[in-house]
């Protein structure tokens, strides 16, 4: 399994080193596609066309509000704090589409104790799509992409470090290295509020695109 892993990895590695807008892997006898949105130091954000109401774009919360279980038919499961206001989630027709998670999106302290890299990054996923993993297992697996998704994206200094981390395929424990967390993650406190002092919800066409720096 590790050697398969370490394959896909390095097939994803040598396919983004073309620049193919489109990412096409075959791999243990299955084909994944992957479209890239990311340019740069921007991210692009395409607006999905809903069914019915209007098209919103909300800048407040940039950031991981759950998972789609795929173990439980694709249900998305949302932290309780989860800021879920023009996303649908109250229509009756999607009732049955997501639940709650029953914890907050928070840290916690053990949250700084889990190991970030690739081979973490798997076993996250593993744990999420386990039925029978308790509510921390899981709390600490999002944890993990917590860290690696938008906190390097909100933390430049952290991104870096965890690049060089993930290609050299290593891993790392923040709480092992409290010396570096001021410099991975400068103005932690500052820079975590400002997604509470974002815009209302715009209204945007459909298939619309938006691109924002990091």
């Amino acid at each position: 399994m590790a050697r398969s892993l370490k394959k896909l990895i390095k097939d994803v590695m040598d396919l983004l080193a073309t620049n193919a807008p489109l990412l096409v892997i075959n791999h243990d006898n299955k084909t994944y596609r992957m479209q890239l949105i990311a340019e740069a130091n921007f991210f692009t954000v395409l607006v999905r066309p809903l069914r019915t109401g209007q098209q919103l774009l909300h800048l407040r919360d940039l950031y991981l509000v759950g998972y789609e279980d795929n173990a439980d038919g694709g249900v998305w499961k949302l932290y309780d704090d989860a800021y879920l206001v023009g996303s649908g989630a109250g229509d009756p027709a999607n009732a049955n589409a997501w639940q709650y998670l029953n914890f907050s999106g928070g840290y916690n302290q053990e949250m700084y104790g889990v190991s970030i890299g690739m081979p973490p990054m798997y076993y996250a996923l593993q744990t999420l799509n386990n039925p029978l993993a308790n509510d921390m297992a899981k709390r600490l697996a999002l944890g993990v992409y917590i860290m690696v998704l938008p906190e390097a994206c909100r933390f430049p200094p952290w991104k870096h470090h965890l690049v060089g981390l993930l290609r050299r395929y290593e891993t790392m424990i923040l709480i092992n290295d409290p010396n570096r967390f001021d410099i991975y993650f400068p103005d932690w406190s500052s820079i975590c509020k400002k997604k509470k002092e974002a815009p209302p919800p715009l209204e945007v066409p459909a298939a619309a695109k938006w691109k924002f720096r990091r």
